[in-house]
């Protein structure tokens, strides 16, 4: 699963470079040549080093024990934790909306609206500018 994930994030890391995998070089520290290996599936993510995750994905989070994760209830609708789980949270929130591309933004917006519209219409505390 983890090795499928790996692909699917490498091949938006290239499409927001416009395929300029020199650009991801200069970024990310990553040799040239270890991207243009994995690029033309020539190198396997199996086997990517450590390191070179780390330095593609900075801002990557790993979970390696259920207790570590954000936990949630049985039927999902309500968070178990603390007011510091829910500081987290809301700090992985703004985390993964700073790393988003402008259109990224809004397509993220339009699942919310989508899913949490009327919550949000119906709050005593509506998001407005």
């Amino acid at each position: 699963m983890f090795v499928n994930e790996l692909k699917e994030a490498f091949s938006r890391l290239v499409a927001r470079e416009s395929h300029n995998l020199l650009a991801i070089t200069r970024k990310t520290g990553v040799n040239n040549s270890t991207l243009n290996r994995l690029n033309a599936s020539k190198a396997s993510f199996e086997n990517i080093p450590a390191k070179t995750i780390e330095r593609l994905f900075p801002r990557m989070v790993v979970y390696f024990f259920p207790e570590d994760a954000p936990q949630w209830n049985d039927n999902l609708s309500e968070m178990r934790g603390n007011d510091e789980t829910v500081e987290e949270l809301k700090a992985e929130l703004n985390r993964i909306f700073d790393i988003l591309t402008p259109a990224d933004r809004v397509h993220l917006f339009t699942i919310v609206a989508a899913n949490f519209g009327r919550k949000i219409a119906l709050s005593k505390n509506p998001v407005t500018k």
